[in-house]
């Protein structure tokens, strides 16, 4: 969880990552200092909830912070959560529940955008099932980028939306430099998934993006 200047915000994205259903996981923030509450709020968090671990960031941007955490984790799946969106109580143990009876590297989910004026769920262009190898080719591959409609993603460039095994992840997200100066979420999640060719899609919508 990537933490800066999201003080209004905050408390929802830690409460909702440590009331998820699945309870065997590490929570790892990585806290740069904002001059508001942000630090203070997570070391009360991690005062109440022994699977928070905090570090601090001194410089750069998320991309770095996501360098930071991947690192220190110890953890066989890698999932993502801004500091200023919030999860479902169900997410990471269904993401992983797919990612072990299906046995891929990556699982990719839809999201809910949430707003003050409502929320609007946003799945997969792509139908909902396993693509591995052959199969991953022939039906995925050429679709990845585009489906046919502007802006319509085959699978959706967000890290937020998806489960890492953490071992094909590290290639992608500890690039150094040209992650964060392109597009960090882009340049780490399309071209693993491409190399991979293991990929469950679910249209389930747990991730809430403010």
């Amino acid at each position: 969880v990537p933490v800066y200047n999201v003080e209004q915000y905050l408390e929802q994205c830690l409460q909702s990552v440590i009331n998820q259903k699945y309870r065997n996981i590490e929570i790892i923030i990585v806290c740069k200092d904002s001059g508001d509450r942000c630090s203070l709020i997570c070391e009360e968090y991690a005062q109440v909830d022994s699977r928070i671990v905090i570090l601090h960031q001194e410089e750069g941007g998320i991309d770095v912070a996501r360098k930071l955490g991947v690192e220190y984790a110890s953890g066989k799946y890698i999932g993502y959560v801004d500091g200023d969106d919030w999860i479902e109580p169900e997410m990471y143990g269904k993401l992983l529940e797919y990612a072990q009876i299906y046995d891929v590297d990556v699982v990719e989910s839809g999201a809910i955008d949430s707003g003050v004026t409502g929320e609007k769920s946003r799945r997969p262009y792509i139908e909902e099932g396993c693509y591995k190898g052959k199969d991953f080719v022939e039906k995925i591959e050429s679709k990845i980028l585009y489906v046919g409609v502007f802006f319509e993603h085959g699978i959706s460039p967000y890290m937020w939306s998806k489960l890492f095994l953490r071992d094909k992840l590290l290639k992608y997200q500890m690039m150094p430099g040209i992650v964060n100066e392109i597009q960090d979420d882009t340049m780490v999640s399309l071209p693993l998934i491409a190399e991979t060719k293991s990929v469950y899609i679910s249209h389930d919508c747990y991730y809430h993006y403010r």
